[in-house]
């Protein structure tokens, strides 16, 4: 990794039963799942004013995302947010949480300077992809960071569906060439990193780095 980063001391409380927090900890596992946020703090840079998480889950990064900004707002669509809140308040950690949908962000136009959106673009469908795009881009400042995560399918992550009896179509709404047209359409200049790099046949995820 090229960076390290703050985990929360106890594991978060789940959100969703699908939420794959407690893999953050294992030792092995652990490592993949914790690689995909190193590369994206390390696009995302550090010194903003208000910084909005979309998609924020049990809220694991909340805590980290903090130490980059003046100001932490999170959106999800689960009502779960009384236990993010209450781990948030174990940290000492400042945030304003909010329940909502990417297809519909509550906020005013212009209004971050930063947005991390990871593991969410998948779960939604490919005709809706331009609307969440455009959302994010709507409420970034002009010139403002966008990181955005997703997973990309590969001999790898294929081979580990079928040990589980399980294909991306099974899990996901939209395919990583999907995600990476839309993602390209709304913001030409994206950069997208690919985990693991070398061989990139087998990677795993991509980090795409946006501009508003």
């Amino acid at each position: 990794m090229k960076r390290s980063f703050y985990l929360p001391e106890k594991i978060p409380k789940k959100t969703n039963p699908s939420d794959p927090v407690e893999w953050y900890y294992k030792p092995l596992f652990g490592y993949g799942y914790k690689k995909r946020l190193a590369l994206a703090l390390d696009a995302l840079g550090t010194n903003y004013n208000k910084l909005l998480e979309v998609g924020y889950g049990s809220g694991i990064l909340l805590p980290e995302l903090s130490r980059h900004c003046q100001e932490l707002h999170a959106i999800d669509i689960h009502s779960n947010i009384t236990l993010v809140q209450e781990m948030l308040e174990c940290e000492n950690v400042r945030a304003c949480l909010k329940v909502g949908s990417i297809l519909d962000l509550k906020y005013t136009t212009n209004t971050f300077d930063a947005i991390m959106s990871l593991s969410v673009l998948e779960f939604i469908d490919k005709n809706h992809l331009p609307i969440a795009l455009k959302e994010i881009h709507r409420v970034t400042k002009s010139g403002g960071r966008i990181v955005l995560g997703f997973p990309r399918y590969s001999k790898l992550s294929d081979l580990v569906f079928r040990l589980y009896g399980l294909k991306a179509d099974d899990l996901y709404s939209c395919s990583y060439h999907d995600m990476v047209a839309a993602v390209k359409n709304e913001f030409p200049d994206a950069e997208i990193y690919l985990w693991p790099s070398i061989p990139n046949t087998m990677a795993i995820y991509a980090i795409c780095r946006c501009q508003a």
